[in-house]
């Protein structure tokens, strides 16, 4: 949506008990952030390289982040619509991670199919 910025948002919409998107890669660790204040469960896509950082140490070993589903192969690359040229993948290994609120326990890691 055009001219909306979610990391200005104060409350979740009423009834929502899950925060689900593929952020903006460099504003990644401010979603997480930013989502866990509004909502008991938040699922990113991201790449898995979002793991490998000291920055992002509070999201990530805060207690919350509960499981991470690895892409076993390369996701596609999005083309536009209309797109006729060759379709590639993507050069990065991506996963699906899942924070929920009260979850106390170390991560577990599955893998996708």
């Amino acid at each position: 949506m055009a001219g909306w910025d979610f990391l200005m948002e104060r409350q979740a919409p009423i009834g929502a008990q899950a925060i689900v998107t593929n952020p903006p890669f460099k504003l990644a660790g401010e979603f997480v952030a930013h989502a866990l204040t509004l909502c008991p469960k938040v699922v990113m896509l991201m790449r898995l390289a979002f793991l490998e950082s000291d920055k992002r140490t509070p999201i990530l070993d805060g207690g919350k982040l509960a499981r991470v589903h690895v892409f076993r192969k390369r996701l596609p690359m999005m083309h536009r619509a209309g797109w006729e040229g060759r379709k590639s993948n993507s050069g990065m290994a991506f996963a699906w991670f899942v924070w929920e609120y009260g979850y106390i326990d170390k991560p577990t890691i599955g893998w996708l199919g």
